[in-house]
């Protein structure tokens, strides 16, 4: 039996640093899916199972932030990673209050695949 891929949900605007993270976790197996704009992301969120949510901070249609307390709200426990290339102290803090797992600076990027390990080994 073929062992089932992980589906990780990737919000965001399809920036360079989406496209990026798309493609790292794909090569190192998993099934990424890409939603383009939060209203795409929230759509997908409430159909399909997730063993992981990346959601772009600041999106066409709103911030990565709203994003995440509405999924908390709707009782979402799925981990959320929240990226942004601004990497100030409050929009960490923001993040994290809103009930993100992690937030992630565009020049962390680099330990992403660790991460989504170690956060996606929880829900095996």
């Amino acid at each position: 039996m073929i062992p089932q891929k992980r589906r990780i949900l990737c919000v965001g605007d399809d920036s360079d640093a989406d496209a990026l993270i798309q493609t790292v976790l794909g090569l190192a197996g998993y099934d990424v899916v890409p939603a383009g704009t939060l209203a795409d992301g929230l759509r997908l969120a409430a159909v399909g199972h997730f063993a992981l949510l990346i959601i772009k901070e600041k999106c066409p249609d709103g911030r990565g932030v709203d994003f995440v307390r509405g999924l908390r709200a709707a009782g979402s426990k799925a981990p959320v990673i929240v990226h942004s290339d601004d990497v100030r102290e409050s929009m960490r803090s923001e993040a994290l209050e809103a009930g993100a797992d992690l937030f992630l600076g565009k020049c962390e990027l680099g330990e992403l695949v660790a991460t989504v390990r170690r956060l996606t080994a929880a829900g095996q």
